[in-house]
């Protein structure tokens, strides 16, 4: 039987999962922000459950002086709370020689990406989330990702299942909790049109995604050659370019960024770097 680890917040989502794959899990791990109050006792949550079923578990308490060092690469909080997150699950993947990581993602949360997405005109070529990705050298697998929220919710109080609720989910502060509200006061008519807009974008997109990852696979046995970016599809460059971003673990990837790469392959002397962040930059050799 294939093992994974599997990442578990104490909400009910998470434990949901937890409980539907506990005999297939290696490691349990969970991340500690200590930016709540209540964070502490979805810790204890998630310590019980693991007590109780003798699962291997791993807590990270994320500390001042580790913020300060993605604050050099990031400025804003999720952000840094996912790439925080992402490094401990490949630190676990390696000591406990698994290379698959679990996570909660549901189909409201699809849902609410793609509505992003699609209000800020995205040209991403998927509205939502992805059923499976890669991040550094593990895969990110979402089991639940086509499941509603309320379903799992659920699930955990028919069996029984302690979970915690963050109560930073109700806050205006972060964008998804405010599409969060927006998506709630719709009607059921309004939300089944906004899901067949979704589902009708990615199908059309279907095509041109497979064009897409055929292209990148070439880009990528010719070492990333900006002669052979120069002549691929002008329409296919965009998303080249955004593959091997996301390839290289670059966050908050935007359309500006994106063209100002593809410039820099084009044009650019030999010798010169564009800065991509303060830690990476492209250099043409």
């Amino acid at each position: 039987m294939k093992k994974y680890l599997i990442g578990v917040s104490g909400g009910p989502d998470s434990m949901c999962l937890l409980d539907m794959y506990r005999k297939e899990v290696k490691m349990v791990c969970h991340v500690n922000y200590n930016k709540r109050k209540t964070a502490k006792r979805d810790e204890e949550i998630v310590k019980e459950y693991c007590k109780k079923y003798n699962i291997k578990l791993s807590v990270l308490s994320v500390s001042r002086k580790m913020y300060a060092k993605y604050m050099k690469v990031e400025n804003n909080f999720q952000s840094i709370a996912r790439k925080i997150r992402y490094d401990f699950f490949v630190e676990c993947a390696k000591k406990q020689e698994v290379n698959t990581v679990l996570i909660a993602h549901n189909y409201d949360d699809f849902i609410e990406t793609a509505y992003m997405s699609m209000k800020k005109e995205s040209k991403n070529l998927l509205y939502g989330i992805k059923k499976r990705s890669k991040y550094k050298t593990i895969y990110i697998s979402r089991p639940l990702l086509f499941k509603r929220k309320s379903s799992l919710l659920k699930y955990c109080i028919d069996n029984k299942i302690n979970f915690g609720i963050d109560e930073t989910n109700l806050e205006d502060g972060y964008e998804r909790n405010r599409v969060r509200k927006e998506l709630a006061k719709m009607s059921k008519e309004e939300f089944k049109v906004l899901v067949e807009k979704i589902k009708t974008y990615n199908l059309n997109n279907l095509k041109l995604q497979n064009e897409v990852n055929v292209e990148y696979a070439k880009w990528k046995k010719q070492k990333y050659l900006d002669s052979y970016f120069a002549q691929t599809n002008e329409k296919l460059r965009y998303y080249l370019i955004y593959n091997w971003l996301s390839e290289n673990d670059v966050t908050n990837i935007s359309s500006s960024k994106i063209e100002g790469v593809e410039e820099f392959i084009i044009k650019a002397k030999k010798g010169k770097s564009y800065r991509l962040n303060n830690e990476l930059s492209i250099v043409k050799k």
